[in-house]
């Protein structure tokens, strides 16, 4: 039962290969570029944290910006790659790995083969939700450890610690990305609903924690969007982790995954 389990898992690795390939070559050369420009961007820093300091300081807390200083190699980093190129990479990967896994194939409808296979529906699910997190382990050692041998090469020193610190508050985001896209997926029939519900939901998030910064009154919004938890620069630059932050991602994680377990081994799937 193990070895079918295990060959599941393989199978989903297999078919997304070369989507994962992509992704992480995508973000190494995003990563070489940024350690690649930053010995010339470092001798102008000055004058672009002057204009950083200029801009209202609820405007650069609404889109996770605060208190950055890019002369560091890390500030740099976080306010050019994590802060936003980061996030949009592994949510198109994690939400387009959950639409393949169950809605997808009940969509071409190939479900009835998995089905048909001596494992249960809950080892079907994790075998599925298990290559994701590979894929996501993967990803986040190109798009992230592999700061390490490119500070390396190009001679900056980097804080260790606090390339850790961003790895597992980055995991954890895009932990949340795959199990939310999986519990979707166990209710879709089409891959399009996954990418539209968490999308659309996601977007409201993301106007949420702008929104929270901009306007006082609406402070409190910043608390129901995953983004005002998700704060890569306190990790990078301060090398600090809100106890929080990884309680409620770690949490909407566990929670969505079983929801997800749940509502696949209870559907009616029509095959």
């Amino acid at each position: 039962m193990n070895r079918q389990l295990f060959a599941t898992v393989y199978k989903e690795l297999r078919q997304r290969r070369w989507a994962i390939l992509s992704y992480c070559l995508i973000a190494l050369a995003f990563m070489w570029m940024y350690m690649s420009i930053f010995p010339s961007f470092q001798k102008e820093s000055a004058k672009f944290n002057e204009l950083l300091e200029a801009y209202p300081k609820a405007l650069l807390e609404a889109f996770n910006i605060k208190d950055l200083q890019i002369s560091t190699v890390e500030g740099y980093i976080a306010a050019e790659h994590f802060s936003f190129v980061w996030p949009i990479m592994v949510i198109l990967l994690m939400l387009s790995t959950a639409g393949q896994a169950i809605a997808g194939e009940i969509e071409r409808g190939t479900m009835a083969i998995m089905l048909s296979l001596p494992i249960s529906r809950v080892k079907i699910f994790f075998s599925k939700y298990l290559a994701g997190l590979v894929m996501l382990a993967v990803f986040c050692v190109f798009s992230i450890l592999s700061i390490f041998p490119l500070a390396s090469l190009i001679g900056l020193d980097v804080k260790t610690e606090n390339i850790w610190l961003v790895a597992l508050v980055s995991f954890l985001f895009g932990w949340v990305m795959l199990s939310a896209g999986m519990m979707v997926s166990s209710f879709a029939k089409e891959r399009s609903t996954v990418y539209f519900t968490i999308g659309g939901t996601l977007l409201v998030m993301y106007v949420f924690n702008i929104v929270s910064g901009l306007i006082e009154s609406a402070e409190r919004l910043q608390y129901g969007s995953i983004f005002y938890y998700y704060m890569p620069s306190d990790a990078l630059v301060k090398g600090e982790v809100d106890s929080l932050s990884i309680i409620v991602m770690a949490g909407t994680a566990i929670v969505c995954t079983i929801i997800g377990a749940i509502a696949f081994t209870r559907r009616d799937i029509s095959v």
